[in-house]
């Protein structure tokens, strides 16, 4: 058995818990073939709920930086996957877009204190998410955990993000099986924001 055929038997389950989620917090009259862009996707399990919750003409982009996922991907047919570093956005994403959604950011990269400790760059990513939202446009967030959903918080509050939505996720989606720490607890909270009414021009 290939790893995306051992891989596609266990996301059944995630899938059906995103799908909830989308339902939840998108109701379908909100957005019509949105722009998307989605942040430290993964193999982007939600791609193909995206397209069918939003509408078949809808624009995604997922990023992420994993180059071990590309055959993955690829066996996958993931169509929006690029692999990329989200510190070098500008390569990427082009104009405006009406969603940015970031599932299970990983936050607190330095919570295992035997790991070499990697920089910090979430400020300066909200910071520069700015430039591609419009001021009707919604940032997505899902955590893993309470320590992230705190800091989400913070960081968001700083740059100034206009807070919509800041709680526990109601609806349990399983893991996604990839083997990333903290894989039995996804979507475990979720905010919406809108971008500051002081948006960057640049």
């Amino acid at each position: 058995m290939g790893i995306a055929q051992y891989y596609l038997k266990y996301i059944e389950e995630e899938q059906e818990g995103f799908k909830r989620v989308l339902n939840r917090y998108f109701p379908n009259d909100q957005y019509t073939n949105p722009r998307i862009l989605n942040i430290c996707s993964g193999v982007a399990n939600e791609e193909p709920l995206i397209i069918q919750h939003f509408g078949e003409e809808t624009e995604l982009l997922s990023l992420d930086n994993d180059a071990s996922l590309e055959e993955l991907v690829a066996d996958l047919r993931r169509k929006s996957v690029v692999i990329g570093d989200i510190r070098e956005l500008h390569k990427f994403a082009k104009g405006k877009y009406d969603i940015v959604m970031g599932r299970n950011v990983p936050l607190n990269p330095n919570i295992d204190s035997f790991i070499e400790k990697i920089p910090d760059m979430w400020l300066r990513l909200f910071e520069d998410l700015v430039k591609y939202f419009d001021s009707d446009s919604t940032l997505f967030l899902t955590l893993v955990r309470e320590d992230e959903f705190y800091r989400a918080q913070e960081i968001l509050d700083f740059v100034g993000y206009r807070m919509k939505v800041k709680e526990k996720n109601p609806i349990r989606v399983q893991s996604d099986y990839i083997g990333v720490r903290g894989a039995d607890k996804k979507d475990n909270y979720v905010i919406i924001a809108q971008p500051p009414l002081q948006l960057r021009l640049f």
